[in-house]
């Protein structure tokens, strides 16, 4: 392959596209298990409310990925999609953890 060959270019798109997802995913672990560690002393959420926000979160997760993921790929295509959802992401963690008044703070939750 030479320097201008397009496959060049492509052979980078794997391993990055690898990278994004696995810091995205760790990104996220690490934001439940913060959350769990200091919901409570922070926020004054006890377990019951821990477990309820934590299954809001993961219903919203299965709901984008079922019914808003597709209609995301098909109007603005994959690379855009992932771009957004990185952005949002960042978005979310950033603003759930500066804003800890309600609503605020649950919708930056969900956003993530």
């Amino acid at each position: 392959a030479t320097a201008g060959d397009p496959s060049t270019s492509w052979s980078l798109a794997q391993p990055l596209l690898r990278m994004v997802a696995v810091t995205i995913a760790w990104s996220l672990t690490l934001m439940v298990s913060t959350y769990a560690m200091f919901a409570n002393r922070c926020l004054g959420y006890n377990q019951q409310k821990l477990s309820l926000i934590f299954s809001t979160g993961a219903a919203a997760t299965v709901t984008t990925q079922l019914f808003l993921f597709p209609v995301l790929v098909s109007f603005w295509g994959p690379n855009i999609t992932c771009f957004l959802g990185i952005i949002f992401v960042a978005i979310g963690l950033s603003g759930f953890s500066l804003c800890w008044h309600q609503p605020g703070h649950m919708l930056f939750y969900l956003l993530t």
